[in-house]
């Protein structure tokens, strides 16, 4: 994709359909979360407190069972740290954790490749983050 046709996306663009294609290719407007759900733009706030604590307890919890089972889990990741590229169904997502038995494969676009064993998704009641 050129330059000329990637443009940023930001919260208006909340709700508009858009090619698994071209939006693993923008710009995102700092201070939000992107998704791409089944070929539309899902733009999030970043979640609160509530919601981080779920997910730090989850997080604790995979790790001490990475530690008692070692050599299990290859690689255990939060959103900011693992994609799950969905091509087929027109989706990224990035997960709350994920947890991966297999090593990564080598080359290149691994997030559309090396898919998690394991996903948790918190979800927050609105307004309730």
């Amino acid at each position: 994709m050129s330059t000329a046709t990637r443009r940023m996306i930001g919260p208006k663009d909340h709700g508009k359909k858009m090619r698994f294609q071209t939006f693993i290719q923008q710009s995102f407007q700092d201070g939000w979360l992107y998704e791409l759900a089944r070929g539309v733009i899902d733009v999030t706030e970043v979640p609160g407190p509530k919601h981080g604590r779920v997910v730090d307890r989850l997080t604790t919890l995979f790790v001490l069972y990475r530690q008692a089972h070692p050599g299990l889990i290859q690689y255990r990741a939060g959103g900011a740290e693992c994609r799950l590229r969905l091509p087929g169904m027109q989706s990224d997502r990035h997960p709350d954790q994920a947890v991966y038995l297999i090593p990564e494969p080598s080359g290149p676009e691994i997030w559309t490749r090396w898919r998690p064993d394991l996903v948790v998704e918190v979800v927050s009641r609105a307004g309730k983050k």
